[in-house]
Formats: structure tokens, sequence, C-alpha cells
């Protein structure tokens, strides 16, 4: 960490600032936050604890305790827990190579295959057949309403199915689908699927020294492909059920279903945790006028981290960072009282602010193709507000934000609506953006309840 604080290492001009963050569909691999004062309101977690976490996440019931829900919020559902062994990829890259892709069956009578090799089909087609009940299962819970949202993710790209829209606000079903290839285009098109081109270019707009994130963006940077109605959703689903998992047999992956709501032949997943670890840097301290260590203290979590989570865990730390503060300060304004006949000095760290970096899956980026549908006047209001913001700190009052929020819903469902009976394709509205970011939101700092981001 370079710099003598976290704003240092942000060029906070550039970014954009709000009270809230904007939704963010792409998964995160790891989110970590970065404090000058320690995490001590997370401790250490009993086994009754983990139990009762566990318990409440499968019967999806909302914790009340910051501590306890940050825990629940580490589960997800997965299936298949593991990838093929080096051996079956093997053996099955050998096999398939002599069929050809043809049908496995009319494989097993053929008198090179071994019994080994046998015994690896009959495996490959048990998970085949495994993995067909698992996303059939996840699919039909997202048609039903049981599931707001679920990722399908290949070796190069990822697909988001959603039953409603937390950016748009939309009721519809949908999918996105990252990194397209000529190939998987014609695929598509000669099934009848229909689908729209949304332009991608990678582009770096966030400057840090420590990159490694973007490692191999080069390789993907396929455009997106948004399915927007109900035909288009299910004709990809049934696309992707039926795609052999064999058609590269160098390649042999078995997609990832994720989801935060249970279905069949699902696994049960708890994301790493790192709870309070400490970085040591050094620093120039303008009184002493020489190079002191200070410490800053990093609380990260690691895996699949779904963006109802990613929302949530960032909102839960900084009430936790806002309370401590505030907690600080009492104390510190009660030492001042009780010293004021001697000269006080505070040993209170500055407050530098609450510093969150995450980390992107690759597959996920170019996801965040939605946009809000605003009018003019409430760009130019929402321009209005920010600059307020910055001199004073006053945000929106909430009456008047929800209902703000209610007539932009209330317009689009209205704009909507006409544009079926005009036998317009929604995929033409303002709703869908050119993506031009590799990462969405990447950092933030969150200073004085503002969030500072990128995206």
């Amino acid at each position: 960490m370079d710099g003598n604080s976290f704003r240092d290492q942000l060029n906070l001009k550039s970014l954009k600032q709000d009270f809230s963050l904007p939704y963010d569909y792409t998964v995160k691999k790891k989110i970590s936050f970065f404090s000058n004062s320690p995490f001590e309101w997370y401790g250490e977690q009993t086994s009754q604890e983990e139990s009762k976490c566990l318990k409440a996440f499968v019967k999806d019931n909302k914790l009340n305790d910051i501590y306890n829900r940050i825990q629940q919020l580490l589960y997800f559902y997965v299936y298949p827990l593991n990838q093929l062994s080096t051996s079956s990829i093997n053996i099955l890259q050998k096999v398939l190579w002599k069929a050809k892709n043809k049908d496995l069956n009319d494989l097993m009578k053929n008198p090179t295959i071994s019994e080994e090799e046998k015994d690896e089909i009959e495996y490959y087609k048990k998970i085949d057949d495994e993995w067909k009940q698992s996303f059939r299962s996840l699919y039909f819970s997202l048609k039903n309403r049981l599931t707001q949202s679920f990722y399908y993710f290949s070796s190069k790209f990822a697909v988001i199915f959603l039953s409603s829209n937390r950016v748009t606000g939309t009721t519809s079903y949908q999918a996105v689908l990252t990194n397209s290839t000529t190939y998987i285009k014609s695929l598509l098109e000669d099934e009848g699927i229909r689908f729209t081109e949304i332009p991608y270019t990678p582009r770096s707009n966030v400057n840090i020294k420590q990159d490694s994130v973007t490692n191999g963006f080069q390789d993907r940077n396929g455009n997106i492909l948004l399915f927007n109605d109900t035909i288009s959703v299910h004709g990809l689903f049934n696309f992707l059920l039926n795609w052999k998992l064999n058609q590269y047999s160098n390649n042999i992956f078995i997609p990832i279903l994720l989801s935060n709501q249970p279905f069949l032949n699902a696994s049960i997943k708890l994301n790493q945790i790192s709870k309070n670890s400490v970085i040591k840097r050094s620093i120039y301290n303008a009184n002493q006028r020489k190079n002191i260590t200070d410490e800053i203290y990093q609380f990260s979590i690691e895996g699949f981290i779904l963006p109802s989570v990613t929302y949530e865990l960032i909102d839960l730390v900084t009430h936790q960072y806002n309370k401590h503060i505030k907690i600080k300060k009492e104390e510190e304004e009660d030492m001042k009282a009780k010293n004021k006949k001697n000269d006080f000095t505070s040993s209170t760290k500055k407050d530098e602010g609450l510093y969150i970096e995450m980390m992107t899956d690759s597959r996920t980026v170019g996801i965040n193709i939605f946009k809000s549908h605003i009018k003019k006047e409430d760009e130019k209001e929402d321009k209005n507000i920010k600059v307020k913001m910055e001199i004073d700190n006053e945000g929106i009052q909430e009456e008047e934000k929800e209902e703000e929020e209610k007539e932009k819903d209330e317009d689009e469902d209205e704009r909507l609506s006409k544009e079926k009976k005009d036998g317009k394709k929604n995929s033409s509205t303002s709703l869908y953006q050119k993506v031009n970011s590799d990462l969405f939101i990447k950092q933030l700092l969150y200073y004085n309840s503002i969030y500072y981001f990128n995206d």
C-alpha cells in the first residue's frame, strides 16, 4: 500500500461519488476491506454459531446479529462442487477424439475402447445427466420466481439468468451472455434464438500499481449477448442444456451453476474469510520529521461472491465502521472534557476512511449492460444534488427519494407497455448501454458517509 493514506491511492476527482453504490451484477472472487483501525467487532465463531448460521442460510431466515449475518452470507449453492480429475480428462480427451462428436452410446460398442475408457465414459455420462437435472431444477426455480437470478459459468464465458432486474426495475425474464464468439453466435442463429449484441470495448479506467486482477482480460473481449424476452431466454436455456460438454476435446469443463437459492444436486459451499490480518507500512510523519511504521488492518472474503451478497456485505461493514468511528469520537470528547485544564493531545489515529478493493471473476466482465431509465430533467436534478453533496454532505430526503424512484418505475412500466403495443423490441431502448468498463466497481473509498467509486 503506497502513499500516506487510502485517499492518496485514489484520484477522487476522477471517481463518482454518492451515498449508495450502483448495483453490480459481476461476481466477485475476492473483497478486501482496509482500515487504519482494527475490525475488532468480528471475532471467532463458535461451533454453535456456525450451526446457527448454516441453518438460517438453508431456511433463508435473515439473522439480526451483524456478526452472524455476515457469516450467513458466506454460504452459496454450487454444482458441480469439483471438476473432473486430470487423469479422467486425459482419458476422455483420447476417447472423445476417437468419437469425433458421435453419440457416446455408439462409442461404447467400439472394439478399440478399453474397459478403463468405458468406465470413464459411463462416469462422464452420469455426471452429464446429473448436471442436466441440476440445470433444469435451477431454471424452473427461476421461471416460478423462486430465484431472482443464477449464473452459468463455462471455462470462457458466463451467463446470468434473471427473473427480475434490480437496475431497471423490470420483471420480465432476461439473460446476458458475456465474451461471445462467432462460433457461439452462429450456433444460436442456426437454432433461431434471437439476441441483441451489445458492443464491448475493454479499457482500463482505473490506474493502480497492483493490477494483477486484469491479467487475461485481453482474450476476454467478445461482445455481450442480451436475451430480452421469454422465448429467447428459454431458447438459450435449451441451447446450453443440450450443448455437448465435449465441444472442445482439449478443454473438458463441466459448466458451473451458481445460486444463493437451493436446487437439485447442489452443494453448499462456504467462502473463505481472513478476519483481521495486519499490513505494516512506512509513512512520513511531518511533526516528527521522519518515517514511522504504521499499521493497516485487512478483512477479506474470497470465493464466489454473488452481487446481492456483495451489496449487503459492504452495507454491513460500513455500518459497523460508522458505529466504531462514532464511539471513538465520543471517547475523545470525554477525554477532552476531563483534561480541559491540561494540554490534551489526542492519541486517536486520524480516520482515513474505509478502503475496499474487489476482484471480479473475469468471465462476468461486461455483464453490467443495464442502466436506469432516467429522464433528462432527472439527470439535471441528480447533478445538482451531487454538487450540493460535495459542498455540505447533505443527502436527499428519504421520502423524496422513494417518490422519485416510484415515478421512474411508473414511467418505465408505461414506456415498456407502449413499446410492446407498438411492436418495438426492448433491446433498442436506452436501458442497455455499450460496455466500456473492464471491472465496473473495482475499488472504492467510504469516507464521511460518502462512497467514492469507479465504474
